[in-house]
């Protein structure tokens, strides 16, 4: 089961490989591997980012709705201020 990504397999992997052997050869390999690596270290990072921003985002939309709660509950509106916002 293991694999790059949701689609590419380890056969896919080999497959990849040896036509990058045969495009590049044997001497570039390495160089082109270890960009490859660099790049894929990038993008990952990136991807990690927008994630860990996009939680943030979330997190503080959730903490501003129960803000608004809390609000409408120590001003004495009770359940029914709360019910306006749904709608």
């Amino acid at each position: 089961m293991g694999g790059l990504g949701p689609g590419i397999g380890g056969f896919e992997i080999l497959v990849i490989g040896l036509v990058a052997l045969l495009v590049v050869g044997p001497k570039d390999l390495p160089m082109l591997m270890r960009k490859v690596g660099q790049f894929v270290g990038k993008a990952r990072g990136m991807a990690n980012e927008f994630r860990a921003s996009f939680d943030e985002m979330a997190r503080q939309s959730e903490l501003d709705d129960l803000r608004k709660e809390v609000e409408a509950l120590r001003s004495g509106q009770g359940m029914y201020a709360l019910g306006a916002d749904a709608d």
